[in-house]
């Protein structure tokens, strides 16, 4: 027996999870952007794939060097998929830090008696219509796809000088810093308060699988209909379930390591979801903090 054999549940899981995470951030820095569609469509479905194979040959118990390896890919993928993610909520943020400095606003295209009379939010055409002016002059609206909200974009990427732009990265990694800084709060909160109570976690399970699989049928939903009307909200219901599940899972760990479960096979299926579960509550928090500006 290797002396990493020899380790206990909490110390492999942890060391599993801190190569994950190393192996995410590489890669995430390595590809900021996806140079095609067919690229996206490769890591996406990479990660899915992985994320199968390994599950599968966990559960049949497969050599732990052979789940390393599928560990590796896995995490590689994530983080490859990652970095366009950040460069996208980096954009956004900048460019609204932007408009909101140029004194730009919106407002709903008709009033509240109108949007009613025409559907209220049957119809999202109405209920979701918004107008934008600028605070200098509020009796010139414009649609966000008209051409002169195209020329705040082209305003934002030609004109803005090296220190303002600066000034904007150094907000956003202000926002990464805080994003992680809680995300590591409530991890540690989630470590402590299984170590501290014996209360059973592991009935929340299904109450939890219910509410994920609804986020997920919610945020389709709002993809691809109510385009992006309920973002934040479900953002804050999303840290929510995850911060439940980093809990539940830390239970799932306590449970294993009390009842002398000392696998590699146990610390890699715990490592892949509390892995998980920091890292959608990190994408989640720090998407609620860049649009709270």
């Amino acid at each position: 027996m290797s002396e990493l054999d020899s380790l206990d549940l909490y110390t492999k899981t942890f060391l599993i999870i801190s190569g994950m995470l190393l192996i995410t951030t590489i890669t995430s820095r390595i590809n900021k952007i996806y140079e095609t569609t067919l690229e996206a469509v490769i890591t996406f479905l990479g990660s899915f794939i992985f994320l199968i194979c390994l599950m599968a040959l966990n559960y049949a118990n497969y050599d732990k060097n052979v789940l390393f390896v599928v560990l590796l890919f896995f995490s590689a993928f994530i983080g490859w998929s990652l970095g366009p993610t950040m460069t996208a909520l980096s954009d956004k943020f900048m460019f609204n830090r932007y408009l909101k400095k140029i004194g730009l606003k919106s407002k709903f295209k008709y009033g509240f008696t109108e949007r009613i009379k025409k559907g209220g939010g049957f119809n999202k055409d109405v209920a979701e219509k918004k107008v934008y002016f600028l605070s200098s002059n509020p009796n010139e609206v414009f649609e966000k796809e008209s051409k002169k909200f195209l020329e705040f974009r082209h305003q934002f990427e030609s004109d803005t000088s090296d220190l303002q732009k600066e000034e904007y990265k150094k907000e956003w990694r202000d926002k990464v810093f805080q994003a992680l800084f809680l995300t590591f709060l409530i991890l540690f909160f989630s470590i402590v308060l299984n170590l501290l109570t014996n209360y059973d976690f592991g009935p929340w399970g299904i109450y939890l699988l219910s509410s994920l699989f609804t986020l997920i049928v919610s945020e389709l939903l709002n993809m691809f209909y109510f385009k992006s009307k309920y973002n934040r909200t479900l953002n804050y219901i999303s840290a929510l379930i995850f911060s439940l599940y980093l809990i539940f899972d830390f239970n799932r760990l306590e449970k294993a390591y009390s009842a002398g479960d000392n696998s590699w096979n146990t610390a890699i299926d715990m490592s892949v979801s509390i892995y998980l579960d920091l890292l959608n509550l990190f994408l989640d928090l720090l998407q609620i903090l860049a649009e709270s500006n």
